[in-house]
């Protein structure tokens, strides 16, 4: 069992690498957007490349890039929060979800509860002391539906970055086409 615990951990430490790299990826995609935005407007003060230059390409190679900064920051800022309210919420008292069958009303509860969270992050909603056993029982259930759901959210940030990412190589491919 010991074996078992050390291969989680050393996988959930590669994995904890894996996204140390992608975070300093968007940041440094997030410089070099800013930067060719700032290249390519000091290009229009030189009058023999001014007159070269497509400017309707390079508004929408301006736009992608923006797009591409403000997707970066919002992943930056999603990842962060996403890891630190499931965190938060996994130390709180959660229930066996497994024999809960949730209700449509419950889905809607804990949806808004996520994205309550994911802006305070350290509400104590469903965090209270229950004098009533079944009450704070199916408290204890939401909040383990809760942590589900923020740990299945994971898999968004890969499906981000392949969108960020197309962004930022579509905007650079824009942007070569309109200077040349």
């Amino acid at each position: 069992m010991d074996d078992f615990f050390r291969r989680l951990k050393q996988h959930d430490d590669e994995l904890d690498a894996a996204r140390i790299l992608s975070r300093e990826f968007i940041t440094r995609v997030i410089i070099l957007c800013s930067s060719a935005v700032a290249f390519s407007v000091s290009l229009f003060s030189i009058p023999i490349i001014k007159d070269n230059i497509d400017f309707t390409i390079i508004k929408y190679s301006w736009f992608c890039f923006v797009g591409t900064i403000i997707l970066g920051f919002f992943l930056l800022f999603f990842e962060g929060r996403v890891e630190y309210v499931r965190a938060y919420r996994a130390f709180q008292p959660t229930g066996n979800i497994s024999q809960y069958k949730r209700k449509f009303f419950d889905h809607i509860r804990i949806i808004f509860i996520i994205i309550f969270s994911l802006f305070y992050p350290t509400n104590l909603v469903f965090c209270r002391i229950y004098r009533d056993a079944e009450k704070m029982n199916y408290y204890q259930n939401l909040n383990g539906f809760i942590v589900h759901y923020l740990a299945k959210m994971r898999g968004t940030y890969f499906l981000l970055e392949n969108i960020f990412i197309v962004i930022f190589i579509s905007s650079l491919v824009i942007f070569v086409k309109g200077v040349i």
